[in-house]
């Protein structure tokens, strides 16, 4: 079924296609290239990255041979080229899409690959971070596995997030300094899986009553607000960062990974171009210079208490349960 058949177009879509006058070279801020866009199926790929960027504002890109990222998105297939500053290649996706939204969420892969790359011991990370006293803390997740809700949870709480979903952390180099990793945010939708467990619709009706957005399958997209979410272009010291362990635990409970626990599992939470050797040099430097937690617990409430906690900001909750401190082996 070609992609632009009408049983592909998904719910709410924000415009037609059709309709749209792309240029074929496109840059955003934070992007250190521009790139390439070219194939029939383009317009309706960068359509849906306005759904999945809301916080970036493109411009059309100028020609040059550095470009960072080639793209080819026809209706039968795509490619994604990584290219350096010098134009070699260090990654790609070459991969069939069924549709393109999940194209363009590929792309947002791509693009955040080159942003990390370009910075020292830059790193993916899937995790969602949230401002404490100047500084960010992150919690890192596997898909599915609570980062959006407890995102939610922290707008609700009247947070500012970095995100709910991925950041980018790099080294700043800087010895003489207590953070020696920086968070980014990327300027993705923040996010929340329908439908939502019954027993807490009530408290996240103010939430999707506010910003609606656009829901695409089991996911609704928010609505940008920027006073929620940090823009892209920014760096923030990152403090500490939290494993999420949604196991049931009440009272939740908090324990330290040992360094090779800390490092397998961040490997398989984080992704950075250039090789396995590089990424392993990223994940060990974030490890050895920024405190890691495995918080277990069972509701994203008692989870944003707990993380308010390690960033010694007031509790979302009137009666505060105490988390529980283990050491890990």
């Amino acid at each position: 079924m070609p992609w632009d058949h009408p049983a592909r177009r998904t719910q709410n879509s924000a415009c037609d296609a059709s309709n749209l006058a792309l240029p074929s070279i496109w840059t955003f801020e934070g992007l250190t290239e521009p790139f390439t866009v070219s194939g029939d199926a383009a317009p309706l790929v960068l359509r849906e990255l306005a759904t999945l960027l809301p916080g970036w504002r493109p411009a059309p890109g100028e020609h040059g041979a550095g470009n960072a990222v080639h793209i080819t998105f026809n209706q039968t297939g795509n490619a994604i080229h990584l290219l350096d500053s010098a134009g070699q290649e260090i990654g790609g996706d070459f991969n069939p899409s069924p549709d393109p939204f999940s194209a363009a969420y590929r792309l947002t892969a791509a693009l955040f690959e080159v942003m990390a790359f370009a910075q020292p011991n830059g790193l993916v990370l899937h995790a969602g971070a949230v401002m404490t006293q100047n500084q960010a803390i992150a919690f890192a997740a596997p898909s599915e596995t609570g980062k959006s809700i407890l995102g939610a949870a922290c707008a609700l709480a009247g947070k500012r997030l970095l995100g709910d979903d991925r950041i980018i952390v790099s080294s700043t180099g800087d010895t003489s300094t207590g953070n020696r990793h920086m968070a980014h945010p990327l300027g993705l939708a923040q996010k929340i899986r329908l439908p939502l467990p019954d027993a807490i619709v009530d408290e996240f009706a103010p939430l999707l009553s506010l910003r609606p957005g656009r829901r695409i399958a089991d996911s609704l997209f928010l609505d940008w607000d920027e006073a929620v979410q940090m823009p892209p272009g920014k760096a923030v010291p990152l403090s500490a960062l939290v494993l999420l362990h949604r196991d049931g635990t009440t009272p939740p409970r908090m324990e330290r990974p040992s360094q090779p626990q800390a490092v397998r599992t961040l490997l398989q939470l984080s992704a950075a171009p250039g090789g396995p050797t590089r990424h392993l040099a990223a994940v060990r430097a974030l490890v050895d210079h920024v405190p890691v937690t495995t918080l277990h617990y069972a509701s994203c409430f008692e989870a944003l208490d707990a993380i308010a906690d390690l960033g010694h900001t007031p509790r979302r909750s009137p009666h505060p349960t105490p988390v529980r401190m283990a050491e890990g082996g």
